[in-house]
């Protein structure tokens, strides 16, 4: 069976903030019902941490009622898998919410591709693969940013696209 996921078990809040600064990861998989700390409370600390701002957090519990989910949901959470759960379900259920995350949407006619991203780091990888995929079908592109390219396109991207901010 193919490995899907790298795991990083993490006990405390204190080493999930050191290891989300050294690896940045691109999921945290967080259980609202913990010892010494309420979930609720690490997900107030993610959100408000400049390392796991933008980090995508799903939260898991065995209490899926809709006022814990509308609470996750506005502390910040992207997702929710109630517990308990099959190892395969929650691999798939964790590759829906990535796929959720970082979407190009195109128009019915082909011509337009709109980007939606959970993060900054996310939205440049996806304009980089349209880019490059572009750049391969020899397309013609132009990307209409609130940014100059030249903050987030590399040199030879530059040379392949017009740019208008």
């Amino acid at each position: 069976m193919k490995k899907r996921f790298d795991v990083t078990p993490i006990s405390s809040v204190s080493d999930l903030i050191v290891h989300a600064e050294a690896t940045h990861p691109d999921l945290v998989l967080l259980d609202l019902n913990m010892p010494n700390i309420d979930g609720y409370e690490v997900l107030d600390i993610l959100r408000g941490h400049s390392s796991t701002a933008a980090t995508p957090v799903v939260c898991m519990s065995s209490d899926d009622r809709a006022e814990t989910r509308t609470r996750i949901r506005e502390a910040g959470a992207c997702g929710f898998i109630r517990k308990p759960f099959h190892n395969e379900s929650l691999v798939t259920d964790l590759e829906v919410i990535f796929e959720s995350l970082n979407k190009v949407i195109t128009s019915k006619d082909k011509l337009r591709r709109s980007i939606i991203a959970h993060n900054e780091d996310e939205k440049y990888k996806l304009i980089h693969q349209m880019i490059k995929e572009g750049a391969d079908k020899e397309e013609q592109m132009i990307f209409l940013s609130w940014q100059e390219g030249s903050h987030f396109l590399t040199p030879f991207e530059e040379e392949l696209v017009a740019c208008f901010s």
